[in-house]
């Protein structure tokens, strides 16, 4: 499955070498009797799973169950094809709409799924994924072509320990002039899920979408809601966990920080010493505003979390981190001797067998609960001690006798105002 490395770790490809391989498609085009044209599919879930904080495979591959790939050659082949080094299974796929046109209008195909009873248990998991996923709106899917005779090897030869290559046997057909090449194939072509239009036992429809389809877009897009916020919990608008967005964070040299002119850049022009960011953002209650401090005796609001790891044993109030694509999603213990995450997958965060998770409710009172120092102090937010941690260790910016910053303008966090993500004034709603 797709292996989540970072550009650096990619092999490099010698621009002489892709120009060739392009060449042998261009060349491969233009012949009277081309090789097969092989069409793979692959459906790309990993921003959804984030999104939705859902657990896959953590260690190691850790887009293990993030995509999904298939093909539907199946007058060629029944069998899975390799690409790449990655397995795509057969299963009956029908499109329309990926003509391109000179005209400006961008291609909204339609994609339809059917059951594959070979692969049955496949297409189980995938409809799994679908209602946990909100009918994968916004899904990435990726239409990749390239020419049989530059599939991969492994697709007609098996190769014996001694290192010789024979073939898979008299009904494996290899294509005229096979020529395995892992860069010779089309252009690929990225479209997103729109909308689910049908399903039904035989199979699944989709309405997909281009990037750069923008018409009928109404700018502004945002959305006009009183009574949520619609932010990123932690991200950006929402600023709550400041460190972990590489935010104003102290005075230590040692700490990732911006300078006031990367602030103002990155999150508007709003005065620094007024702001006033916390500098740590502990972990706080779950999406229905239950505090975790009311859910575990076990909670202590000064522990510093920590990234989790897998081959660790936890037990309740453990407070640990689980970062992707720069923010950090924060989980509770909530039983002790939680199972180290590589015994199975369903030990991980955020199995709610043995975790809380730190989840906004997205309401006022929600966004109280992280940025009032009034709210916390009244309704112990991070506990008994709630008014000296607001005051004193930093959670705020408070009388810095002991704080992260110390020394910093005193007041009240963000200057006394709620980031609140959505527009309260548009109607009256109940004090929280």
């Amino acid at each position: 499955m797709a292996q989540d490395k970072k550009l650096s770790e990619f092999d490099q490809i010698n621009i002489a070498k892709a120009k060739k391989s392009h060449q042998k498609i261009i060349s491969e085009m233009g012949r009277t009797s081309p090789s097969a044209v092989i069409t793979l599919y692959e459906i790309d879930l990993e921003k959804l799973l984030i999104d939705e904080h859902m657990a896959y495979a953590y260690w190691a591959d850790r887009s293990g169950e993030a995509v999904f790939r298939f093909h539907n050659n199946l007058k060629i082949t029944s069998q899975t094809i390799e690409w790449k080094g990655q397995i795509y299974h057969p299963i009956p796929i029908n499109v329309e709409g990926f003509d391109s046109s000179t005209r400006g209008a961008v291609a909204t195909p339609k994609m339809s799924l059917m059951s594959n009873e070979k692969y049955d248990s496949m297409f189980k998991d995938f409809r799994s994924m679908l209602r946990k996923l909100d009918d994968m709106i916004g899904a990435k899917v990726t239409r990749v072509r390239t020419f049989a005779k530059y599939l991969d090897a492994n697709n007609f030869y098996t190769t014996l320990s001694d290192g010789t290559k024979v073939s898979k046997g008299d009904d494996v057909v290899i294509p005229e002039g096979f020529e395995p090449d892992p860069h010779a194939e089309f252009p690929r072509e990225i479209y997103f899920i729109n909308r689910k239009s049908v399903e039904n036992k035989q199979g699944i429809e989709f309405e997909l979408g281009s990037f750069a389809d923008f018409e009928n877009l109404k700018l502004p897009s945002r959305i006009v809601l009183s009574r949520y916020c619609q932010f990123q919990y932690r991200g950006e608008g929402c600023l709550y966990d400041p460190e972990g967005l590489n935010g104003p964070c102290g005075s230590s040299s040692s700490s990732p920080c911006m300078s006031k002119t990367q602030l103002e850049n990155a999150y508007g022009s709003d005065n620094l010493h007024k702001l006033n960011f916390p500098c740590k953002a502990p972990p706080i209650a779950d999406e229905n505003d239950e505090l975790l401090k009311d859910s575990t005796d076990d909670y202590d609001p000064t522990q510093t979390p920590k990234k989790y790891d897998p081959a660790i044993t936890y037990n309740s109030g453990d407070i640990v981190f689980i970062q992707k694509n720069d923010r950090k999603y924060y989980f509770v213990g909530k039983v002790n001797d939680i199972p180290a995450g590589e015994l199975g997958i369903a030990n991980i965060p955020p199995n709610n067998n043995y975790w809380y998770e730190d989840k906004c409710s997205k309401t006022v009172k929600g966004c109280k609960m992280r940025w009032s120092d009034t709210y916390k102090k009244k309704h112990l937010v991070l506990g008994e001690d709630s008014a000296n941690l607001i005051d004193n260790q930093g959670y705020t910016m408070g009388d810095r006798s002991a704080g992260c910053r110390s020394g910093a303008s005193k007041g009240n966090t963000h200057g006394g105002c709620l980031p609140f993500g959505g527009f309260p004034a548009v109607e009256k709603i109940e004090r929280a």
